[in-house]
């Protein structure tokens, strides 16, 4: 079932749930809507807390941020993406060939999964927010977890991978749906099928800035592309419609003044604000824009240089924003740890 315009489902007291079988999907991703309230990150980048392995962080960040071991816990080793459920933090720490699990509320570790084809970008189902985790993998894997279970449902290797990354799962679709996948150094997405993981196609780009290595994918509001360009130093909002590619907008060019970028990473579009916010790897910032591309502010270390403080960032590479929390979880990859942001 293809979501075309709005649907609109009205419950009351007499209403029997089981005749709206046919909305099940819609009713399920209402109900968990319904639960938490939205709330926008501030924009003020509070330091709250670090992330930095499987255990609580009991001192001050800057003193083991980068130790290998403490508390009997091995610490993150080229973290690369951070995603949210309802109640939990995930992060994809590659080098050690697992996932990380913490307690969205608290930020204490709950639990690994350990995956020894060292995971990398990561997508939450959009629809049953908590159920199921898709996952790229440096070793051209991408796969699906079960989150309850904590079991793979599908995993495909793709031998014309090379070096997958961003990965979104549609949300204009309930039955049906797709996983989209950002082949960067084939520079081009590759499509499979959410439900068993079967590869479907190959899209391309004639506009040949738009294909020199995509590397951070998001869904905007409209369930449009937001893709990162590594090689241009770009961002671009692509049309959803695979049948009738376009390219509504791209914006930045590679250098380090106000709108620009150098190796942009991870991206994330805030529903509450439809403000984007992008890693600007090497420019050690994150820069916020309009949806339309405008730019609004940034935030990173002084001078673009690189910095191992709170509320300094070495090469940020993912990003996510809690819209329950209001908080904002940015992958400090040159300081191995995730920073939290109020």
């Amino acid at each position: 079932m293809e979501i075309r315009g709005n649907v609109i489902v009205v419950l009351d007291s007499s209403t029997d749930l089981k005749s709206f079988s046919s909305h099940s999907p819609l009713y399920q991703c209402l109900r968990i809507k319904m639960q938490h309230s939205q709330k926008p990150f501030s924009l003020t980048f509070r330091y709250v807390t670090s992330l930095v392995g499987d255990f609580d962080l009991k001192l001050p960040n800057h003193e083991f941020a980068n130790s290998q071991r403490k508390n009997n816990g091995t610490a993150m080793n080229d973290p690369c993406d951070v995603k949210i459920t309802s109640s939990l933090i995930m992060v994809s720490d590659a080098s050690n060939c697992r996932i990380l699990f913490f307690d969205l509320k608290t930020k204490t570790f709950k639990f690994t999964i350990h995956d020894p084809h060292r995971p990398y970008g990561m997508a939450v189902d959009p629809y049953y927010d908590s159920n199921s985790l898709y996952i790229t993998c440096r070793d051209n894997y991408v796969k699906k977890y079960d989150l309850e279970s904590r079991a793979v449902v599908w995993s495909k290797f793709h031998m014309d991978f090379h070096y997958p990354c961003g990965i979104v799962v549609e949300s204009h679709q309930v039955e049906n749906a797709k996983v989209i996948v950002a082949d960067c150094g084939n520079r081009c997405f590759r499509i499979f099928s959410k439900r068993n993981g079967d590869f479907i196609a190959k899209w391309e780009y004639q506009l040949e800035r738009l294909t020199e290595m995509p590397f951070g994918l998001e869904l905007d509001g409209d369930g449009d592309i937001l893709c990162t360009n590594l090689i241009s130093h770009t961002v671009s909002c692509i049309s959803k419609n695979v049948n009738h590619l376009k390219v509504y907008w791209t914006m930045g060019k590679k250098g380090t003044q106000t709108g620009e970028f150098q190796y942009p990473r991870g991206v994330f579009f805030e529903k509450s604000t439809s403000l984007i916010y992008v890693c600007d790897q090497s420019n050690n910032r994150i820069n916020v824009f309009s949806n339309r591309g405008d730019f609004i502010q940034s935030f990173g270390s002084p001078k673009n240089a690189p910095g191992s403080g709170m509320n300094e960032l070495n090469a940020p590479v993912g990003l996510c924003i809690s819209e329950t929390t209001g908080e904002l979880f940015v992958v400090d990859m040159g300081n191995n740890r995730v920073q939290v942001f109020k």
